[in-house]
Parts: structure tokens; sequence; C-alpha cells
């Protein structure tokens, strides 16, 4: 019997093509020195807060579309990151939560980014489902061979930052796998293909918003 392989390896491989982009982003690469910049950091949380802010109320109408249920339905992960915030506030020398609900700049990456997620959930539902998957699957995928790369070792002030998403076998990233492969074989191949260029898009986006707040931060 001919069996297909599941929609979310081509997804790995995507995320594998950028992989050195990721390695050589300034953010990252501070970060693999255990260099903490503190206002770099507070950017970052402030646009990560911005983002998800959007970002959640979007992945929660698509889902929806695409299952009949409610993300929250299939994952007990905190959907808005507020431990993983809190690693890096506690780094910057803050625990001033609030300073994410404050009065600040929405960064032009950041705003890119979600018309792109808004205009291709607009476009196919199923497009839109696979280019939100990219901020979880990244991630994951990011942490895990950071750590597996040894770029991110035990004594590293990020460790416990970079160990909160490791893997994309993690709950919320894992079920959304499973939709996705479960729904991709139901799509015509043109809206398959426009699904991945989209991630594609999603991935870059990824990398530019960990880029920003260091273009920010020396601006």
């Amino acid at each position: 019997m001919m069996t297909t392989e599941p929609f979310s390896l081509k997804l790995r491989a995507i995320m594998e093509r950028y992989r050195p982009d990721f390695y050589a982003n300034p953010f990252i690469q501070a970060m693999q020195e255990g260099q903490i910049n503190e206002q770099a950091l507070l950017a970052y949380v402030q646009q990560d807060h911005r983002y998800l802010d959007s970002y959640l109320p979007l992945y929660e109408e698509v889902f929806h579309k695409v299952t009949g249920q409610p993300a929250s339905a299939v994952t007990k992960q905190d959907p808005k990151e507020y431990e993983a915030h809190q690693i890096l506030l506690d780094l910057a020398g803050t625990s001033d939560a609030s300073l994410q609900t404050g009065d600040y700049e929405t960064l032009p990456t950041t705003r890119a980014y979600l018309d792109q997620l808004t205009a291709a959930a607009a476009e196919d539902d199923f497009v839109g489902l696979v280019a939100l998957a990219a901020c979880p699957f990244d991630y994951g995928y990011l942490a895990d061979y950071l750590i597996r790369d040894g770029l991110i070792k035990p004594d590293n002030p990020f460790i416990t930052w970079v160990g909160y998403y490791r893997g994309v076998e993690q709950s919320f990233t894992d079920q959304l796998l499973t939709v996705i492969n479960r729904l991709a074989p139901m799509v015509a191949n043109e809206v398959q293909d426009r699904a991945l260029a989209e991630f594609e898009r999603s991935t870059q986006y990824e990398n530019a918003f960990f880029a920003q707040v260091m273009e920010e931060t020396y601006a």
C-alpha cells in the first residue's frame, strides 16, 4: 500500500534550511554567548506580548473553523507564555510584568508579521493554519537544536528559557501538527503549495522578529 509522508515533514525541511540563518541572528548569537542585554530582552517581551494579543484570537478563529472545537480543548499550555516572559524579565533584572501592558510601539516587523498571518487566514483556512503553525513549530525546533548542537549549554543563563520551548512534541505544537497532517490530503496541491509558501514567510518573520529587538536596542 502506498503511503504519503506527513505534511509536517515539509515544515521540518523548511525550518532546516533556515536553521543557519537563525544561528547567525544577532539575538540568538548573544543568547548563545550568555550575554544579557536588558533593553533587548525587554523589547522582545513587549513585542511578543503585543504579537500574542493578536496571534491568539486569530489562531483560535482558524483552529475552530477547521476542527469545530476550541483550541483550548486540545492543549493545557499557557497560551500567553507568561512563564517564558517572566524568565526573560528576571534575566533583565525586573519582575514588573506590567511593563508588557504599557504604552509602547508595535515595531514594524511585528506589525508586518501579523498582517501576513491575517492575510493568509483570509485567503484559506488551511493556508492560514499552516502559516500560524510556524510560531510554535519554529520555536520548538530551534530550541531543540540549540541544545542538541551544544550552542546553549547547561550553565547558560538562557537554558531555562530555551528549555521552555524545546521540542515540536509539546502538546500545543503536536496537536496542531496532527490537525495539519490530517487535513493536508484533503486539500488541493495548489493549496498545499500556498500553505508551504506562507509557512516559509512566517519562518522568515520569526527570524526577523528576533533581530528587530537588537536593531531597536542599537538604533
